[in-house]
């Protein structure tokens, strides 16, 4: 593991090398990697894994077809729209139709806080796909003659960030280990302007994000609480509590009536 602190005792985000937890059959090797892992989750939040098993070619190729696929004209990728509203969390969401942010202290219910979170526009726009498995949130995929081959390739690309996820999932148990706030932070200085327009260049990520079954009740292990030290935060039902967060990002479009 590379990295604790800067040079102003800041801390910056460990590299953890994965590699000895799939490809060595020695349990100290393996140990090694969790406690490094666990460390680097405890003391910062984020950590930067290496040796991961996907092949940079692939990742390119992830990339190379998001391109492809935010290229394309408004009008072709409207023909994989996000539904209506905050209940089903795929496909592809215009500039400012989802509005990412972080709220704390509210149960969901707070429309004064909505109405403030909204009041900036999120210049952004996003494709979201996840599990065929998941009937609650079924993909809305492209039509395949519109950007051939996509819907293969991503698909694959999904089974193996999952078999991936697998495989660094820990147990979040009485604020061991940090939740940290997902961000995106700005470009390089040399990256941020071009030209003129002083506007940044097209920049791309691909974020996979794990989360429990939708019945699943998030609660503190038994063996994480005890006398003296109990549980931090109630039980809370998966399905219930994705659906709250998901108000605060998506707003359901007034109906329109033809005249």
């Amino acid at each position: 593991m590379n990295g604790h602190h800067n040079s102003e005792g800041l801390p910056t985000v460990p590299v953890i090398d994965f590699g000895p937890w799939d490809n060595s059959d020695k349990q100290e090797e393996r140990l090694k990697v969790a406690r490094e892992l666990t460390a680097a989750c405890r003391n910062v939040g984020f950590v930067q894994i290496i040796n991961h098993g996907l092949p940079d070619d692939v990742l390119q190729e992830a990339f190379a077809w998001s391109k492809k696929l935010f290229d394309l004209p408004m009008e072709q990728k409207m023909l994989a729209p996000h539904p209506d509203g905050p209940n089903v969390h795929r496909g592809y969401s215009y500039p400012g139709l989802e509005k990412v942010g972080q709220v704390n202290g509210t149960n969901g219910d707070d429309s004064k806080a909505e109405e403030a979170l909204r009041q900036v526009t999120d210049c952004k726009e996003s494709y979201e796909i996840g599990s065929s498995e998941c009937e609650e949130q079924p993909n809305v995929w492209l039509p395949e003659d519109v950007l051939p081959g996509y819907r293969d390739f991503m698909s694959s690309f999904y089974w193996r960030c999952d078999a991936i996820a697998k495989s660094l999932l820990r147990a979040m148990t009485l604020d061991y280990l940090k939740s940290t706030m997902h961000r995106v932070t700005l470009p390089p200085l040399s990256d941020r302007f071009v030209g003129d327009q002083r506007i940044t260049r097209e920049r791309y990520s691909i974020p996979y994000f794990v989360a429990p079954d939708s019945d699943a009740v998030v609660e503190c292990l038994p063996s994480c609480m005890g006398e003296g030290n109990p549980a931090k935060y109630e039980p809370v039902n998966w399905a219930s509590y994705r659906r709250m967060r998901a108000k605060l990002q998506y707003q359901s479009q007034p109906a329109t009536v033809e005249a």
